[in-house]
């Protein structure tokens, strides 16, 4: 490891954070379980960054620490504004006690990042922090995602890359790497750092979630997808959907039901799902072939996304929400309206937008909106980071594609670029 320290940072590891070594201890787990970006464990590190600020009232890096992972649970599945402001108060506290912390500044980072997805003033604080800590391989790490999510594709890597050469032990951050270079379809360098991510973190329900996935995206062998996912299924947002989504592509519309039943509740509304678990219940009846039974379901809640979305016209995830609804409800073009009401409220998220986009196609294909969800998966496809084909080829929301001239030539243009 070849690391040259910055004046900044010689003064930084000289400076002691706390002299409390029961409140290090309690920041030291806290640090270990934000890493693991499990749901489970953001409550763990809460308690414990308020445990050393408790036992420290000067610890403000403990109050930064605080400020992420308060931040983290609005990111992965709480979007309370509430959390987002008791953070930047945690934030405003620290700064009162040491104004040029560099953790302080990663803690403002992941405020406008995750916050606001304001990219901007995340990079401002990020180099910053990169002038204060030039080596941190968290700071890199940080970068690297706020890059990625503006599309900044080579920068994101490299910043992972140089994230892993200062922190080798950090299997997450080689999984974010991995997912990176999956979602760009360069899957045998993605393969790679996956192996590497697993072997240092074998029972980490995010890494083995990511794997599965990337096993379907890539390959489109559902039972090993199926294998992974099935660890990680309650462990985050997006491996209870991509497990639900897996089995209904195996046509398993028993175990699809079981996973909705079984669906946290605080996983039901994210950054990216705002759905009741009747709605995710009726799509899966619709697509068992029980369709009468499931169009009661979806009736239900037609009326209360209806409400939602005239109430909050700019939240992407309830009208991504009512475009779903509409299409397992055979609504061709109220179908069409809100899909494409919701394509207008999509995120300024490069990294994110193609999973988004399959499901508003989802929503068309289910409508019978062919030449619709044709040209919207054309667009996902064509994008840097997309899904790719095997969700389309899979799902059976796309039965009555497979044999349309027009979705052929899409499948068969892209199956050779994947």
């Amino acid at each position: 490891l070849q690391a040259t320290l910055s004046p900044d940072e010689e003064a930084q590891i000289g400076q002691v954070l706390t002299n409390n070594l029961e409140a290090w201890e309690s920041y030291q787990r806290a640090m270990r379980w934000r890493l693991s970006q499990e749901v489970e464990a953001i409550p763990r590190a809460q308690a414990e960054t308020a445990h050393a600020i408790e036992l420290d009232p000067a610890f403000a890096a403990a109050m930064g620490l605080h400020a992420i992972v308060l931040l983290q649970q609005y990111w992965f599945y709480d979007p309370d504004p509430a959390l987002r402001d008791q953070a930047w108060g945690w934030i405003e506290r620290g700064r009162k006690l040491s104004p040029d912390l560099a953790e302080l500044d990663v803690a403002e980072a992941y405020y406008y990042y995750w916050g606001y997805l304001d990219y901007t003033n995340a990079l401002v604080a990020l180099d910053r922090a990169l002038t204060r800590m030039p080596n941190n391989a968290r700071v890199h790490e940080a970068r690297a995602y706020v890059l990625r999510r503006q599309g900044n594709w080579e920068g994101a890597i490299a910043g992972l890359k140089r994230s892993i050469e200062l922190n080798p032990r950090n299997g997450l951050a080689f999984a974010d790497l991995a997912d990176t270079l999956a979602g760009l379809k360069r899957y045998k360098e993605a393969e790679d750092f996956y192996r590497q991510a697993m072997v240092l973190e074998p029972d980490n329900a995010t890494v083995l979630s990511s794997y599965g996935s990337f096993i379907w995206r890539s390959s489109g062998n559902l039972p090993e997808a199926r294998r992974y996912v099935r660890l990680a299924q309650n462990a985050n947002a997006e491996a209870g959907s991509d497990y639900w989504m897996i089995t209904l592509s195996e046509r398993d519309f028993e175990e699809a039901l079981q996973i909705v039943d079984r669906w946290p509740e605080n996983m039901l509304n994210t950054r990216s799902l705002n759905a009741t678990r009747e709605l995710l219940r009726g799509l899966t009846l619709v697509y068992a072939g029980q369709k009468q039974q499931g169009r009661e379901l979806l009736t239900r809640e037609e009326g209360k996304f209806e409400t939602l979305v005239a109430g909050s016209p700019e939240d992407f995830t309830a009208a991504q929400s009512l475009c779903r609804i509409k299409g397992g409800l055979g609504k061709t073009n109220e179908a069409s309206y809100a899909c494409n009401s919701a394509i207008s409220l999509l995120p300024d998220d490069a990294f994110l937008v193609g999973d988004l986009i399959l499901q508003l196609v989802f929503g068309l294909a289910d409508s019978g909106d062919q030449q619709g969800a044709i040209v919207l998966a054309t667009k996902m496809l064509e994008m840097d980071v997309s899904p790719g084909i095997y969700p389309l080829l899979q799902h059976p929301a796309f039965e009555g594609l497979q044999q349309n001239p027009d979705f052929v030539a899409l499948i068969e243009k892209h199956r050779v670029n994947q």
